[in-house]
């Protein structure tokens, strides 16, 4: 039997970077979270209120509302409001925001969206806008990463996404969720040598990078994925 292994995908669902708290701890920090962005979401509101209000400080700082909207969706993204954060990234873009973190965001938030709905539009939606940070940044590695991820699982360009992702690994080799990935890629296509071959050097890399939370839960990770590899 195929056992899973492990891909580190780019999610803000997640409690946090690694974290070994319990369920109720994680809850409790969720709801601490959560409060923390809607007072900051609430913060924002106030102040794209006050400056649609302000005709004079609007033409002193043209870009203000684009940044104050490019902001709100940060923190919506951060919430998981997945059409409220689409709506301010828009907004954004109206007001002279136009750069690839913009695009990138807003692919973000389509594609989290359609990992939840399966919509074919939503799922478009995000390749677009990944695609557009990749015009306007063609070295914006972390929009290819998640282009790569779109690809494969939600658009089934299986060769595309790996040789994507390929290239991030080749400019990246310290992307270590890049070759968690391009790992996962290689088992999933029936490439084992390959897979093996990925999570054997990742794993020695691991190593010898300096101990974090992060790092340690890495390192946990990858050899759970060669013990799955073994026992295949």
């Amino acid at each position: 039997m195929k056992k899973m292994i492990v891909i580190l995908l780019l999610s803000l669902l997640s409690c946090g970077g690694g974290s070994y708290l319990d369920l109720l701890q994680c809850n409790a920090l969720r709801r601490e979270k959560n409060k923390s962005l809607d007072d900051r979401i609430s913060g924002i509101q106030q102040r794209i209120k006050e400056l649609e209000n302000d005709e004079n400080k609007r033409k002193q700082f043209p870009l203000l509302m684009g940044d104050l909207y490019s902001n709100m969706g940060n923190r919506l993204l951060e919430a998981g409001q997945w059409d409220a954060a689409i709506d301010a990234f828009n907004n954004a873009l109206k007001n002279g925001r136009g750069g690839h973190s913009v695009y990138y965001s807003l692919g973000l938030a389509y594609g989290n969206k359609a990992s939840m709905s399966k919509n074919m539009e939503d799922i478009n939606k995000a390749q677009w806008n990944y695609e557009k940070a990749l015009e306007l940044e063609p070295g914006y590695n972390t929009a290819k990463y998640s282009l790569a991820i779109l690809l494969f699982f939600q658009k089934d360009e299986k060769a595309k996404a790996i040789a994507m992702m390929e290239e991030v690994v080749a400019a990246n080799r310290s992307y270590f969720k890049a070759r968690f990935a391009l790992g996962r890629f290689y088992y999933d296509t029936d490439k084992i040598d390959k897979s093996r071959r990925v999570y054997e050097e990742l794993s020695a890399d691991l190593e010898k990078a300096p101990d974090s939370e992060i790092i340690l839960d890495y390192r946990r990770q990858c050899g759970e994925n060669l013990q799955n590899l073994m026992n295949r």
